[in-house]
């Protein structure tokens, strides 16, 4: 078996129902703002439609543009291979001012120069993981490069950091930490959020509604109760309502281990998965956030599987609604996690 590192990554793929749902907003949105500008009903019947239909045109041009740029830099990542990704990388950290000499970046990034990596190579373990984490964080600069330079550097420093591989899980992992928090403010933004670094770790806005984004990476099954409450803590501590995020790649996949399946067979399998381990904690994790304004959860995995035709890297994620009984926080559940899905980049 070997790794091929040489040939295209899959497509960027946007879902369209996250675009749908941001014309709906924006339009819905742009009439409520016109309405509220002047008495619509103290104008005569002309006036009012015209007023209307400027704000309907004036949203529906902002999103059409939203949608050519988005098209352009669909194009543009899919033709890239791994290894033009870790340059991709390496060159835009540079640009940036920040040095991936001797960190993580510059290893994975000499490893993907080989080329074809037999199974055998001491590198392959190195190279696998390489095909993770620099999707992600290729992802993350293209999504991310608008964001005010000083806030984003700052994190950028800390994301090269950690080493090739995964670490004990005592290991302090700040890279990795870092790294998949601005990978979840990404997603937002590619599903048209309004997305700000702030604490707890992001804020999310969506419809006009702002949501605190608690973001843990479970490094042991043994963790979850202490890490969901730590998240639960940091969002009640903000005072909006929240979503907790957990990232189990390595407490579930500590070893990378390639899957093999199409797209629907893996997100069935990983859905079947998720449900059991819900049904398993699901009353535990309603006790731990009793009383806080978190809306739910959301379990985020990343695999590199083969679909029998080439190797790609896949995110996973599945939502637990927190609060059934309750039309609006789910209305509010339902909502952000349609749309955020739509922004993942598979």
């Amino acid at each position: 078996m070997l790794l091929p590192c040489g040939e295209p990554v899959e497509p960027v793929a946007r879902g369209i129902l996250g675009w749908v749902a941001l014309l709906v907003v924006s339009l819905s949105n742009g009439l409520l703002a016109s309405s509220d500008v002047v008495d619509a009903h103290s104008l005569p019947a002309g006036r009012q439609a015209s007023l209307f239909r400027e704000a309907y045109l004036t949203n529906l041009n902002f999103v059409i543009l939203c949608l050519f740029d988005l098209i352009a830099k669909e194009h543009h990542m899919a033709k890239m291979t791994y290894q033009q990704q870790a340059t991709f990388v390496i060159k835009t950290l540079k640009e940036w001012g920040l040095s991936t000499v001797n960190t993580r970046l510059d290893t994975m990034n000499k490893v993907l120069e080989k080329g074809y990596i037999p199974t055998d190579d001491p590198d392959f373990p190195i190279a696998q993981e390489a095909l993770l984490d620099l999707s992600m964080i290729a992802f993350v600069l293209d999504q991310l490069k608008e964001f005010p330079q000083r806030e984003l550097k700052a994190k950028l420093k800390l994301l090269v950091k950690d080493s090739p591989l995964l670490g004990p899980t005592r290991e302090n992992s700040l890279g990795r930490d870092t790294q998949i928090e601005l990978y979840i403010a990404a997603v937002c933004k590619n599903a048209g959020m309004q997305v700000e670094l702030d604490e707890p770790d992001i804020i999310a806005e969506l419809g006009g509604q702002r949501y605190s984004l608690a973001i843990k990476r479970l490094k042991s099954r043994s963790k979850f109760e202490s890490r969901f409450k730590d998240a639960a803590d940091q969002i009640e501590k903000w005072d909006k309502p929240g979503f907790i995020v957990l990232d189990l790649r390595q407490a579930f996949n500590p070893e990378n281990i390639k899957v093999q399946g199409t797209d629907d067979e893996i997100d069935a399998a990983f859905r079947l998965k998720w449900q059991r381990f819900r049904d398993n904690i699901y009353s535990k994790m309603k006790e731990w956030q009793r009383g806080r304004e978190i809306r739910g959860v959301l379990l985020v995995d990343h695999v590199i599987y083969d679909n029998r035709e080439r190797w790609a890297s896949k995110t996973l994620t599945y939502g637990i609604n927190l609060s059934p009984g309750n039309q609006r926080r789910t209305k509010e559940f339902d909502e952000f996690t349609q749309v955020f899905a739509t922004g993942l980049p598979n």
